[in-house]
């Protein structure tokens, strides 16, 4: 009597080629899987820090806008001025003012509301007068810039405190 042999049944190789095919479709989906999710997932991120290096541009503006306002003669007059319509929300945003008799004679100056110097961003300032800055009859200003804007899925801010008193 002859011995059967117990891997007799594998050394057949009809339908093998067929197991490979399918492995190997497997291994190929996997990888296409794991890469185009770690596509998408690169430009999600992409995307996120796209939208707040805008948002530390638009508050760094914001920032040397006040510090313009500031420094020039007006300046300070405008910021007292605006303390009374600029701390409390709506706020206020900075815009280029001009004289309509000499176009070239232009200065910043400020508007109520918030600005949106791009779709999904807004900007403001909001001025508060700080009455006790040290000196008699000078008042220190308290400026809050802000940058918001919509990141997809959640809302974002950004702000910065800046503190102006004026030299005697």
């Amino acid at each position: 009597m002859k011995k059967k042999n117990a891997f007799l049944f594998f050394s057949n190789n009809q339908g093998f080629g067929l197991i490979e095919a399918t492995i190997s479709i497997g291994i190929v989906t996997i990888f296409i899987v794991a890469f185009t999710s770690l596509i998408v997932q690169a430009i999600k991120t992409s995307s996120i820090n796209n939208n707040e290096l805008k948002a530390t541009m638009y508050l760094q503006e914001l920032i040397e806008i006040s510090k313009d306002l500031e420094q020039t003669e007006t300046g300070w007059d405008t910021l007292t001025l605006a303390s009374s319509f600029c701390g409390q929300p709506p706020f206020c945003h900075p815009e280029i003012q001009q004289d309509p008799d000499t176009p070239t004679d232009r200065w910043w100056g400020l508007s109520l509301g918030p600005e949106s110097p791009e779709s999904g961003f807004t900007r403001s300032l909001s001025i508060v007068v700080i009455p006790n800055s040290g000196i008699p009859g000078v008042e220190a200003k308290q400026i809050t810039a802000t940058v918001e804007w919509d990141n997809g899925s959640q809302q974002r801010i950004m702000a910065s405190n800046l503190y102006y008193k004026p030299t005697p």
